[in-house]
Parts: C-alpha cells; sequence; structure tokens
C-alpha cells in the first residue's frame, strides 16, 4: 500500500536499475569525450581503471540505491501531491516539471555565489534528466495494478541494457564513419620545431634548422641532477612523434607532442607516466 516499506521498495529498486543505467552510459560517454581530447594522447592504465571500478561498483550500487530512495520515490510522491492540490491529472509530464524546481535551487544556489549561471543552466538540465527517468520508472513500478512492478523492473532492465548498447555501437559508429575524430597529436617535423620554445617560468629552448639546440634555463626531473639546466647541443626529429635533444647538462631528452597543429606544445614525462605529470614548452616565437 502507499507510504509502506514494501511500496518504497519496489519503487526505490526499480529506480535504482534506472539510475545504474544511466551512470553506465554517463561513464561510456566520458570516455568517448576523453578520446576527442590530449588525454587520450598520454598512457593509461586500463587494468588499473577495471580493478578500481570493480572495487567501486558495490559504493556505486550503494549510491543508486541511496538516491532511488532520497530522490526518485519522494519525486513521484511531490508529483501525486502537488497534482492533487492543483487539482489535475497526475500525468508522466508533471514529474519532470516537478523535478526541475528542487534541481534548479539546487544547482543554481551552487553556481549563481560563483557567477557561473550559464554552467548553472546545463547542469540543471542535467540534474533534472538524470533524476527524472528513475523517478519515471519509479512511478510506473508504483501504480497500484500488481503487474506493474514486474513489467516496470523488467522493461527497466531491458531498456537499461538496450540504452548501454547503442551508447557502445553509437560511439564505434561516430567515430568509424569519422563524423567524431580521435584526438591526433600533432606531427612533429623540422619545420614545426625549429624555433623557440618557453616553458613560462624563464626557461627556454632553442632549436635551429642546422641541427643545433640551446637550452637556458629549462628544467631538468632527474633525480641525481634536479633543477634547471643550460648548454648547447644537437636535436633531430624521430617517427616524427619524438623530438630527441642531446645537450651535456641536460642531458639526453625526449619531447614528444600536445596540442594542434597551429599551437603545438612540447613536453616529457616528470617520474611515473601514468601521473600524467608533465613539463612543456610553448611556442614562444608565434
Amino acid at each position: 500500500m502507499p507510504g509502506s516499506t514494501g511500496w518504497y521498495a519496489r519503487g526505490a529498486l526499480v529506480a535504482t536499475f534506472a539510475m545504474g543505467a544511466e551512470i553506465v552510459v554517463l561513464i561510456l560517454l566520458h570516455q568517448m569525450s576523453l578520446s576527442t581530447g590530449e588525454s587520450w594522447a598520454l598512457p593509461v592504465n586500463y587494468g588499473f581503471g577495471l580493478v578500481v571500478l570493480v572495487l567501486l561498483s558495490p559504493l556505486l550500487l550503494l549510491l543508486c540505491a541511496g538516491l532511488a530512495l532520497g530522490a526518485a520515490v519522494p519525486l513521484v510522491e511531490l508529483a501525486e501531491w502537488t497534482a492533487r492540490r492543483l487539482r489535475h491529472r497526475d500525468a508522466w509530464w508533471w514529474l519532470p516539471l516537478v523535478a526541475a524546481v528542487p534541481c534548479g535551487v539546487l544547482v543554481m544556489a551552487v553556481a549563481l555565489p560563483f557567477g557561473a549561471w550559464r554552467g548553472g543552466l546545463w547542469w540543471w538540465a542535467g540534474l533534472t534528466v538524470f533524476v527524472t527517468v528513475p523517478a519515471l520508472t519509479a512511478r510506473w513500478a508504483l501504480r497500484p495494478e500488481p503487474r506493474h512492478p514486474v513489467y516496470a523492473l523488467g522493461l527497466t532492465t531491458l531498456g537499461g541494457v538496450g540504452a548501454v548498447v547503442l551508447t557502445i555501437a553509437g560511439g564505434y559508429a561516430a567515430f568509424a564513419t569519422g563524423l567524431v575524430d580521435t584526438y591526433r597529436p600533432p606531427e612533429l617535423t623540422r619545420e614545426t620545431v625549429v624555433g623557440t620554445w618557453s616553458d613560462g617560468e624563464g626557461g627556454t629552448l632553442r632549436i635551429a634548422a642546422d641541427g643545433t639546440a640551446t637550452a637556458s634555463g629549462v628544467h631538468r626531473y632527474e633525480e641525481d641532477r634536479p633543477g634547471r639546466c643550460a648548454g648547447a647541443g644537437t636535436w633531430r626529429v624521430s617517427g616524427g612523434d619524438t623530438l630527441k635533444l642531446r645537450i651535456p647538462d641536460c642531458g639526453d631528452l625526449e619531447w614528444e607532442a600536445l596540442g594542434t597543429p597551429e599551437q603545438p606544445r612540447l613536453y616529457y614525462f616528470i617520474g611515473d607516466p601514468d601521473a600524467w605529470n608533465l613539463y612543456e614548452l610553448r611556442r614562444a616565437d608565434d
């Protein structure tokens, strides 16, 4: 019966499945978006990421269940209560309108003090959709007809799996057809590397067309010789993606590229590459 523990539980169970599917879809979309940015060119420890995801999955499930109990089911009740107060039919479309109010208050309470109201509008829309979908599935499960909870759970599971499959298939099709391109770092050639590069902190690297290079105040992160280095040496491009420098005071350095062909950047890793801690140089003669 409405208001009982079992009544809440069946709505929360269906909403938990829906919210879990939403989170999986969001993770997939996030990974796809990463492939279009510079991070795609950096090393990723997928094995470690998979282990972390498996370890966090119980916490994610608890989070989904908590949001279902604390947000989805109460939204269903709130929509029904406001519909009765306004004396109109409790239609499904009323629920997202009701959900938009607390979501907007929550987002704007955070965004407005920082002057980020434009970004807040996107977060408002996203949060409203995020809580509305599981709330709608909970609404269906909470209908008084005996079979509604079973149908709601089955269709929610089927719809969630379908959404994940469509996201994967759609992403694959988008990248395969060239509608969306994966990130590719700019190619390193003699023409692109010759010039003056700066780290923005006083360190410069001048690369000449005759194969010589001059460093001034360039950071050196070797454990045995930390600090800045200076001197002259030689350079060459290897494989179109690596700039190899040999300067006695700086040692042998291998720089790779990030950025765009119009605004390339040179970098090398500081310490463990998996930490993504980079030392970068930007063109100073553009």
